[in-house]
């Protein structure tokens, strides 16, 4: 069976960075993924603008 890590090692890494940065209470990170994809998305729909 192939490896089921669909998110290669190194961007989880900087994404475990990112919650880390956003989040300084150490609150729970499946919370603080939301707050940064939305920054994520508004980047991103200004960048193809």
């Amino acid at each position: 069976m192939g490896d089921t890590h669909l998110v290669s090692y190194e961007n989880t890494d900087r994404l475990k960075h990112e919650v880390a940065f956003h989040n300084p209470d150490a609150l729970n990170p499946d919370q603080m993924l939301n707050p940064i994809l939305d920054e994520y998305f508004v980047f991103v729909e200004k960048a193809r603008r």
